[in-house]
Order: C-alpha cells, then sequence, then structure tokens
C-alpha cells in the first residue's frame, strides 16, 4: 500500500473516530455546574457544595444592570432537536433566604435565536430538597450557551436570585407533552408566512414571541379543527411585545400574515393549574344595575329667553377641567400613612387588594379617609397566564370577597402585572373575566394622556405613570392641564414611599404638586366610571317648554344607592336659567352647572 494510501486511511480513521465521538458526546447528559459558571457569584453551601447566584455585589460585570445574567459557555455546540432541562436550585441555604428572587428564566443560545423557559410563572418551591425546574426545549439551531436571566430589570431590589447548583440538558427524541409540562420550542418561519412545529405540541397555556417590525396577523389551529387569529401587539414604543394563548387542543398549526415575517419565533408553553375547589362559590355579587327598572325624575329650569333645550352633560362634573386620580396596589400596612397624606391633599384614592392584604384588616379605615376599595385579583396573577376558567374565577371571587366585607359593590379593578390579552376561539379572555365579574374600569400600566373623549375601553385603563416618575409625570401633568377634560392618573405602592419621615415626606411633597387645583376633580377611579357611565345611560327629554320655563324629564337604568351617591349627575343648564328645581327641591346653579343628586325613594320607576 503507498504512503498515499496510508495517509488517506489513517486520516480517514480519525474522521471515523471524531464523529464517533461526537455523536457518543451527543447521547450524553451535559451537566453545568456552578462552578463552571461566568457572571455571578459563587455562593457555599453545607456539605462542600456551591451554587451560583446574582446579586448587588455583580452589577460591575454589566455595562448595564438589565443586562445581568449567569452563563455556562458549551465547549462544543450540543446538536439541533430536543433536550430534557434540569435547574437545580438551593433555596433553604442562607439566612436571607425570604430575599430570594425567583423571577428569572433559563435560556439557551443559538446562532439563530435566544430560546427561553419561564421559571417565574412555573416553579413552585418545595419543603423538600433537592430542589428542580424542569423544562424541555426544542432549538432548530446548535446551542452555543445556557443562562439564567432576571426576568425583570429591577434585579436589585432583591438580595440575590434562588442559587443555583446545576443545569443540565440531555438530548431526547420527540418528547410525551401535555398541559403539565413546561416546554419552549424555537421555530424558523418560511417566506410565505407557515412554520413547521417538530410536534403535535400540547393543548394548555402559550406565549408566542417574535422579533417583529410591522403589524402581524397570527393563525393558531388546533387538531379539534377549531382555529382563530390576534394581532401581534406593539408598545406605545413601537416595540413588539408577545401574544398570550390557550389552546383546548394540541396545536396543529401556526401561520403569519405580515408585510415583516421574522425568520424566528418562540413558543414557550407554561403549566396548566387548575384551582381544586371554586373559590367563593356560595357567595353571590351584588346587583349594581337593572336595565329592567328605569327611574325618572323632573327637572324645572325657570328664567327668561329659555329656548326649550334640554341641559347637557360637561366633559367633567360640575364643569370641572381636569380629573385627578391616584391609585395604589397590593394592600400593605403602609397604606393607611399613604391614604392619610392623600386625604389631606383633597385626593379620593383607590386601594387594590387581595384575599390575604394586610389591608383587608383596616378597609373602614381607607375608606374613612375617602378611600375606594377595588379589586386586584384573589392571589394577585397575571391574568394573561392563566387558563380562561381560572382567570374568571381569580376576578369575581376577590370582588365578592370585598363585597361581603364591605357591605357594598366593588366596581374596580387593577390587574396584577398590568394587562395582556390572552386568546381562546372566543376572544380575548381576560377582558372577558373581568367583565363577566362586573367590573366597570380596570386599571392597567402607562399610556398617553388623555381626556374623558378619548378614554378608549375603561376596562384597560392606562396611567400617566409610576409615582416615582416625577419628570415624566410633571410633564405629563401640564399636557393634560392644556386640554379640557384631560385624566391626570398616577399610581404606586405604599411599601415603595420608604421608611423614613424623611422619604414620606418628599413623597407628601410630590403629590402635593397636583393638589389644591379649582378647576379639577379629584375622584376615585370608581367615580370617573360611574360618570362615564352616566353620560352614556342618562336620558333627557323636553316635557314641556316656554320663554321663561322648561320642565325635562330625566331617566336612567336603575343605580345601586351606593354608587348613585358616590358621583351625582351634572348637567350644564341652558343660557338664561336663573332657577333649578329637582324631583320638588331647589337645587344652586353655579357657573352655569347643576348637580343633581338621584333620590332614589322619589323616583319613578
Amino acid at each position: 500500500m503507498s504512503k498515499t494510501s496510508l495517509k488517506t486511511l489513517f486520516l480517514s480513521s480519525l474522521l471515523i473516530m471524531a464523529i464517533s465521538s461526537v455523536s457518543a458526546q451527543d447521547d450524553k447528559k451535559s451537566v453545568f455546574t456552578a462552578e463552571q459558571s461566568s457572571g455571578g457569584k459563587i455562593i457555599d453551601l453545607s456539605g462542600g457544595r456551591k451554587a451560583v447566584t446574582i446579586d448587588k455585589s455583580c452589577e460591575p460585570n454589566y455595562k448595564k444592570k438589565e443586562d445581568a445574567l449567569i452563563e455556562w459557555k458549551v465547549p462544543a455546540p450540543l446538536p439541533a432537536g430536543w433536550y430534557h432541562g434540569i435547574v437545580e436550585f438551593c433555596t433553604k441555604e442562607g439566612e436571607e433566604k425570604s430575599w430570594y428572587n425567583s423571577h428569572m428564566g433559563v435560556s439557551i443560545v443559538t446562532a439563530g435565536q435566544t430560546i427561553s423557559a419561564n421559571i417565574m410563572e412555573n416553579f413552585q418551591s418545595k419543603k423538600e430538597e433537592p430542589q428542580q425546574f424542569e423544562f424541555w426545549i426544542y432549538s432548530p439551531f446548535p446551542i452555543s450557551s445556557i443562562r439564567i436571566t432576571p426576568v425583570y430589570d429591577d434585579l436589585w431590589k432583591y438580595k440575590r436570585l434562588y442559587p443555583v447548583a446545576q443545569v443540565s440538558l440531555e438530548p431526547v427524541q420527540q418528547p410525551s407533552l401535555d398541559a403539565s409540562k413546561v416546554a419552549t420550542v424555537g421555530l424558523e418561519v418560511k417566506p410565505d408566512g407557515s412554520a413547521s412545529l417538530p410536534c403535535p405540541l400540547p393543548p394548555g397555556l402559550w406565549m408566542l414571541k417574535a422579533p417583529l417590525t410591522k403589524e402581524c396577523t397570527v393563525t393558531f389551529e388546533g387538531e379539534d379543527g377549531k382555529s382563530f387569529q390576534t394581532p401581534y401587539p406593539f408598545d406605545q414604543w413601537k416595540r413588539p411585545g408577545a401574544i398570550y394563548s390557550f389552546m383546548g387542543s394540541p396545536i396543529k398549526k401556526l401561520a403569519f400574515k405580515t408585510a415583516a415575517v421574522s425568520k424566528t419565533v418562540e413558543l414557550q408553553h407554561s403549566i396548566t393549574r387548575e384551582q381544586k375547589e371554586p373559590l367563593l362559590a356560595d357567595l353571590e355579587l351584588m346587583k349594581v344595575v337593572d336595565p329592567s327598572k328605569p327611574e325618572s325624575g323632573q327637572l324645572e329650569l325657570t328664567g327668561s329667553g329659555l329656548t326649550g333645550d334640554a341641559p347637557a352633560f360637561p366633559l367633567l362634573p360640575m364643569g370641572k377641567k381636569t380629573a385627578v386620580l391616584t391609585t395604589w396596589d397590593d394592600g400593605k400596612p403602609d397604606d393607611l400613612r399613604c391614604a392619610e397624606i392623600l386625604n389631606r391633599l383633597g385626593y379620593r384614592p383607590t386601594f387594590f387588594l387581595n384575599n390575604d392584604a394586610p389591608a383587608m384588616k383596616f378597609l373602614e379605615k381607607l375608606e374613612g379617609m375617602n378611600g375606594e376599595i377595588g379589586s386586584h385579583c384573589y392571589h394577585h396573577p397575571s391574568l394573561y397566564r392563566l387558563t380562561p376558567e381560572r382567570a374568571a374565577e381569580e376576578c369575581v371571587a376577590m370582588r365578592k370577597l370585598l363585597e361581603k366585607t364591605l357591605g357594598h359593590p366593588v366596581i374596580s379593578f387593577a390587574y396584577p402585572n398590568g394587562y395582556a390579552a390572552s386568546y381562546d376561539v372566543e376572544g380575548d379572555y381576560v377582558l372577558r373575566a373581568v367583565k363577566a365579574a362586573g367590573y366597570w374600569a380596570c386599571r392597567t400600566t402607562s399610556g398617553s394622556v388623555f381626556t374623558v373623549d378619548t378614554i378608549g375601553d375603561p376596562m384597560t385603563l392606562k396611567t400617566n405613570g409610576f409615582f416615582g416618575n416625577e419628570k415624566d409625570l410633571l410633564r405629563q401633568w401640564d399636557e393634560t392641564r392644556a386640554k379640557n377634560g384631560g385624566i391626570f392618573y398616577f399610581w404606586g405602592h405604599s411599601w415603595q414611599i420608604g421608611k423614613t419621615d424623611e422619604q414620606w415626606k418628599k413623597f407628601e411633597d410630590f403629590c402635593a404638586k397636583f393638589a389644591n387645583c379649582p378647576d379639577a376633580w379629584y375622584a376615585s377611579q370608581g367615580e370617573l366610571s360611574i360618570w362615564l357611565w352616566l353620560r352614556s345611560n342618562v336620558k333627557m327629554e323636553v316635557a314641556d317648554k316656554s320663554p321663561a320655563k322648561v320642565a325635562v324629564k330625566i331617566t336612567r337604568p336603575w343605580l345601586h344607592p351606593y354608587l348613585s351617591a358616590k358621583c351625582p349627575v351634572s348637567l350644564k343648564v341652558p343660557a338664561g336659567v336663573e332657577k333649578a328645581v329637582w324631583q320638588g327641591k331647589e337645587v344652586p346653579v353655579a357657573n352655569g352647572v347643576v348637580e343633581l343628586k338621584w333620590n332614589q325613594e322619589n323616583s319613578k320607576n
């Protein structure tokens, strides 16, 4: 045999050995220990073990704190395909375990995309060790590294992430997935907008993310033949968000229609957890409105040179120029001090509570300081990450609990973690849940300046921002004040105001910047929603008229007396009116506006 042949045979043998070595390695579980990581801080555990975490001391490792992560570089890229992953935690270690931050995810990084599984919403800490987060992940590209990342960029308010002892990835063939398993799928999108699924994906809760730049419609189709279309959401800065959905059957097909098809998309499947028993099933919601029982009263206007016209609604009660609202979430003990300051400054704040909130013990005190009590769900979940049934139950159960405790209707709501639509074959079931629970206004997060005529859907009521963003709020205050009927709305958490008297004084000085404006209406969220309802549901009909007197019949559906008293009917009267009589009693005319308190005892059905 020639030297050339021997050399060729030798190189071929090496190549076969290399391929065999890679294949053998590919079939093995890859284990990444705390000591092999970068970006975090290694901590010592009992028994000589180690874990990795991130806390404030790691901040110098990153240009920006939102770039914080723990990373493991893979020695040789792992091939594309399905992997079974496990993150092992050590949550019982350390004296500061109550400060652990579980707001994190695990990601695999490829040349084509980064694919993540959400730990925060799927992991439930157990008492026993070891504690593990189990997930399945599919990548259409080879894997170059693994990361643990905080979900939010407010990492430093926590002392550290849950310590991670190790992460493992094991290649698997097509896994057996169902609604109880966490799975993430990376997909390539074809030029025609179709995306080939690696297998039928399980029913349940899904989140779709794509780096889109233009409007897009996504079609989901299940194996049961049912399908629905959803628009891809963008925020106020035109950044792509995510589509949340619930599939009643395995996903069979996914298609995109857009002028800017993304080459890659990511589908995250979350664990579906059902409530064992219905919450407060033995309680009934209070009746708020009864359209079958119309109520009417008569308004008599006297003066000179009257044209016979009926009164009209001003933009805001008593002809005010600006509405000012503030709301506070979670029902913490500091709500009392917050309420006292806001009440002294003339606000009518709304406080949103969960069932286990400390403020449940002092609701009467909050209401006694002109506070309104509203719902923040029973358990404080992100509604868009629940099944349709659980989302509906969370909304209705908290309203039942508050009404039982307070003895009057509750109509205000704030979305825990903000509002996002979540779709099933019947549409957005998050909106369906809050509407079915009977809320009148539901607050989400920040938006642009709006007026009473441009408020949009009160079930997705936006604010001007968080109370700590003083610069932005001052700018939006000036913009709101420049508009007739402008609505200025800021919100916060009382527990973030501070602990010292100096911090509370700073908060009071901040709130004072928007207080005591004679032409402003300081309202609760519920009062604003009642006002919007009145503008749409109060009907006026001129029953008799002359140049000296006009009689107007005013009708509306039956409204619960508690709510009726919260926001009287304000009407602009025609020019020339000197005197007004409502339901047999004279009411003052101030600046061409009358305020009518509905005396339901004298109303005619």
